[in-house]
């Protein structure tokens, strides 16, 4: 005997979300897991308007990005669980040749000895931020119950 369903199947991660900021809305890559946190925009040569970068954590934490292998400018926001803005800044990319202990680190943290933990964190291309008026405390909206639920 053959059973055939036609049960509807889980639904997955997609590989971008568009996520309105200020009065833009930005189509953003998300990066889940491990791998695709670590790669992150480098070697890449542009970043597409208005496009970027989703990086989502299991959960709250110091987070930290470098410029490793970077070619172009990057605007970050550090955003909390609840989607919050903690922390942004305009990073640029190394000079060519510099090696990782010499690569600036940015950190979610707000002034030295603050750690606020972070659980998401958008990149955006370099120059965007001036462009929007982006503030800490601000809540910028995500689907985050299926961000938390599709991270690894």
């Amino acid at each position: 005997m053959l059973v055939v369903g036609c049960a509807k199947p889980p639904e997955g991660p997609p590989s971008t979300i568009d996520v309105s900021i200020g009065e833009r809305t930005f189509t953003l890559e998300v990066a889940l897991d491990k791998p695709s946190r670590t790669k992150g925009l480098s070697g890449r040569d542009h970043i597409a308007a208005p496009g970027g970068m989703l990086f989502a954590f299991r959960a709250p934490q110091r987070l930290s990005f470098w410029m490793k292998g970077c070619l172009v400018p990057i605007d970050i926001i550090f955003l909390d669980g609840q989607g919050h803005v903690i922390n942004v800044h305009r990073m640029k990319p190394p000079p060519p040749g510099t090696v990782d202990r010499d690569l600036k680190a940015y950190l979610s943290e707000v002034g030295r000895g603050s750690p606020v933990p972070a659980q998401f964190a958008i990149e955006l291309a370099g120059g965007t931020l001036d462009t929007l008026d982006v503030r800490p405390g601000e809540r910028i909206e995500l689907p985050l119950e299926r961000l938390k639920r599709w991270v690894r």
